[in-house]
Parts: structure tokens; C-alpha cells; sequence
């Protein structure tokens, strides 16, 4: 759908609702499919740390843990042991030289502003 015909869309559900004041939220999925929890092989969501989502319950959980340790946050690390972030917070890391050192920007990381607005 082209983007001034979804804004009609929205404007049409606000009128027939009567709504006033308020906010329409929109959720993009992946598709229809029968119900069931493991993930189809291959399934490539969970390597892909870069899009910021709806879906925080890996982050909920970790920060549980973190705080059930006595601790502010816990570092999340790739399979080749690399840090790429914290539960809440992003990783970075100030060498001896003083530079700002953090993974490069790929499925790896989420792109957020705070580095963007670092690396511009």
C-alpha cells in the first residue's frame, strides 16, 4: 500500500471510531501462519540485532537476571565473543589512545541515534 493511501486508511478507522484525541498504532508482521512456537529452520530473526522491534522480552529477561545478581547490567555477546551490547545500553569501549571503539554497523548491532549522532 502506498503511504498516502495508508494515510487515508488511518484517517478513515479514526473517523469511524469518533476518536478525538488519541493514537493509531500500526503493527507490521511477518505473515499468517499456523500457531506454533519453535522457529522454522531457517529463521533468521534472532541474528538480526540491528532492527529495533516491539519485542524486548530477550532484554526483560536479562536485565531479571542482572538484577537478581546485585548488578546494573549485563553485557550481551556473539557467538564469536564479541560484546555487542547490554541488556539496556549500548557497548562501547575508549581504547588507551582515547578513541571510541564499538562493533561496526550490520545485523549485529542496533544503529541506534546515540551512535549515529557519535560517528556523524
Amino acid at each position: 500500500m502506498a503511504m498516502a493511501a495508508l494515510i487515508v486508511v488511518l484517517h478513515e478507522t479514526a473517523r469511524r471510531n469518533r476518536f478525538r484525541e488519541g493514537i493509531v498504532y500500526l503493527q507490521i508482521s511477518r505473515g499468517v501462519t499456523r500457531r506454533n512456537h519453535p522457529f522454522p529452520k531457517p529463521d533468521i530473526r534472532w541474528d538480526r540485532w540491528d532492527i529495533k522491534s516491539i519485542a524486548l522480552l530477550p532484554n526483560v529477561l536479562v536485565k531479571q537476571v542482572t538484577r537478581e545478581k546485585g548488578a546494573f547490567e549485563s553485557w550481551q555477546v556473539d557467538p564469536g565473543g564479541f560484546c555487542t551490547e547490554g541488556g539496556s545500553t549500548n557497548a562501547w569501549i575508549i581504547d588507551g589512545a582515547g578513541s571510541l571503539i564499538t562493533l561496526p554497523v550490520e545485523n549485529a548491532i542496533l544503529n541506534g541515534i546515540t551512535r549515529r549522532r557519535l560517528f556523524a
